[in-house]
């Protein structure tokens, strides 16, 4: 009997190690989405159109060779294709003219577009300002420019309740 508990101890201890390793998985914030058009059939698993999305990637460049530069580490980002969550290593542009049938438009990510004004309202005593929240990539609403991941209808919904968004 004991050596049936302490199984179970160590099983248990086991799991629980295994799983808090969860949580620090990376975490990939796209920048945009766009639909991958796709001419004709292609295997089953793959559908004749698909969303794909981009995501800024970091990294620092080795300054070695110079040693002026160790202090103030030179930080470089590139933008890189995500399908289905898979890092494809492929910039928009180049994704776009390998596998889809139609053109990559930088312009289809701006938050800019389709834009209103929510009017500044008091709230418990305090007065929440006026903000700015445009239709986004995704349908996210993009409040003052910075993605909420709210879906946009939800927000402006959420808001004409608090308050005039025009």
């Amino acid at each position: 009997m004991k050596k049936i508990i302490y199984f179970l101890a160590v099983a248990g201890l086991i799991t629980v190690v295994a799983c808090s390793d969860e949580d620090k998985l990376p975490s990939v914030t796209y920048t945009g989405c766009q639909v991958c058009e796709v001419e004709g059939m292609g295997p089953d698993f793959i559908p004749e159109d698909y969303e794909i999305c981009t995501a800024l990637n970091f990294y620092e460049l080795d300054t070695t060779p110079f040693p002026d530069t160790i202090d103030n580490p030179v930080r470089l980002s590139y933008e890189t294709v995500y399908v289905d969550g898979a890092n494809t290593n492929l910039g928009a542009v180049e994704y776009f003219t390998l596998f889809c049938d139609n053109a990559y438009d930088p312009d289809a990510n701006n938050p800019d577009v389709n834009c209103v004004t929510c009017a500044a309202y008091p709230q418990n005593g305090v007065q929440v300002p006026a903000e700015e929240v445009c239709k986004g990539p995704g349908n996210k609403a993009y409040v003052n420019g910075v993605n909420s991941s709210v879906d946009y209808d939800l927000y402006i919904q959420t808001k004409e309740a608090l308050t005039d968004c025009e």
